[in-house]
């Protein structure tokens, strides 16, 4: 991705900037087009950024950022012939691409502009090949206790719900708050009781310590029956953001895919679903050692522990916090990531059993879509500002090109 930044007079960017409105209005002459197409080659791209941000409404679940839209850019930018006015020097220059390729732009931003208008229909026939339809989501979150009873999330409502020593709250926000009573022998040290955040279901739980764990969509958690007396223990399937309070004499343990990491008080993130190769925890702020077998690695807040299986822990220095946090703010974030690699993320919040993707079809998306329970809208969304078509039938996604 290209960035410019060449000072301008607030004059100059103002005339710009009036251009640039009229042309996402469609008033735009080809006089005043031409003018634009040079004035952008001297406006940086924060202040670009800004005006797309200000004149196209990019909403719901359309919703793609400046990033997507730049990422999009470049890649049509190589197939699109010089322009004779201009020269083949001056669409060389990488400066410029960025520049000349706003007009792809505001082609793409009006799409994603009129999606969410259409969300509720069909494609019009003239611009899509095939027809999507939605797959349905899981029910409401659940909790199964250390016996066996099973208690759903939906039915916590206003009052809260005790079994055995143990108590459950849904409060105000939708938080699911766990308690337990002190000195209750109903239960064995080492028993666990398990709380699931279904496929399309995310899941704030307030553990009886405060402690705070956000589940991920096919998520869950086992809390140790003795949780908070020697240690506070419990075991991740799934993803889960972690905000653990302090408590030195009593440490805070996750155990995940063969890992067991050790806090005391951090925030941190960790992606260990079954059906991934790698597990990844990656720390916000505070510490975090994590073991696995005889390797041992202790992480600095911004830095990321990938483990793969059979191998030892690899450092990463340089990660994108907002890609890998974006779940947690009710987002798909992706940069300059494969397609295939875009629909295996979307598996894990659609239920989707199978995703067929030709060796043809390697487009790359950087960009963000906020969640939603549709995923109509969500492929609408990708289709607007890709070559790509979908296909879904029943829980099959199929990609076409």
């Amino acid at each position: 991705m290209y960035y410019l930044y060449i000072k301008t007079s607030t004059l100059d960017n103002n005339r710009i900037y009036l251009l640039f409105r009229k042309h996402v209005e469609g008033h735009l002459t080809s006089n005043e087009l031409e003018e634009l197409q040079e004035g952008l080659k001297h406006v940086d791209e924060e202040t670009f950024s800004a005006w797309v941000d200000t004149l196209v409404d990019v909403k719901d679940n359309a919703e793609f950022n400046k990033d997507g839209v730049y990422t999009t850019l470049e890649r049509k930018m190589d197939t699109l012939p010089a322009r004779k006015t201009f020269g083949a020097e001056w669409m060389r220059s990488p400066m410029v691409r960025i520049a000349a390729s706003v007009f792809i732009v505001l082609s793409i931003a009006a799409l994603i502009y009129t999606l969410s208008d259409r969300s509720k229909h069909e494609i019009n026939s003239e611009h899509a090949t095939v027809e999507i339809s939605d797959v349905q989501l899981s029910e409401e979150a659940m909790i199964t206790m250390a016996d066996g009873k099973r208690i759903a999330f939906d039915t916590i409502a206003g009052t809260a719900v005790e079994h055995k020593g143990i108590q459950f709250t849904r409060l105000a926000d939708g938080s699911l708050a766990m308690t337990q009573s002190r000195g209750t022998d109903y239960f064995r040290r080492d028993d666990q009781h398990r709380l699931s955040a279904p496929v399309g279901v995310s899941l704030r739980v307030i553990l009886p310590d405060s402690s705070i764990v956000w589940l991920n969509s096919g998520s869950s958690i086992h809390v140790w029956a003795s949780y908070g007396q020697e240690k506070r223990a419990v075991a991740l399937d799934g993803e889960a953001f972690f905000d653990v309070r302090h408590r030195k004499e009593v440490p805070f343990y996750v155990t995940a895919k063969g890992t067991t990491i050790r806090v005391l008080g951090t925030q941190f993130n960790v992606s260990a679903y079954q059906a991934d190769k790698k597990m990844l925890t990656t720390l916000v702020q505070g510490s975090v050692d994590l073991t696995v077998s005889e390797h041992r690695l202790l992480l600095k807040p911004g830095q990321q522990a990938v483990v793969e299986e059979g191998t030892a822990i690899r450092l990463r220095t340089k990660v994108d916090m907002s890609e890998i946090l974006a779940w947690k703010e009710g987002y798909f974030r992706f940069r300059n990531k494969p397609i295939s690699d875009i629909l295996h993320e979307l598996a894990k919040w659609y239920p989707m059993d199978e995703v067929v993707v030709p060796a043809g079809a390697n487009d790359r998306l950087t960009g963000s879509i906020k969640r939603s329970k549709k995923l109509t809208d969500l492929l609408r969304a990708i289709e607007q500002v890709s070559d790509l078509r979908f296909v879904v039938e029943e829980r099959r996604v199929v990609v076409m090109k």
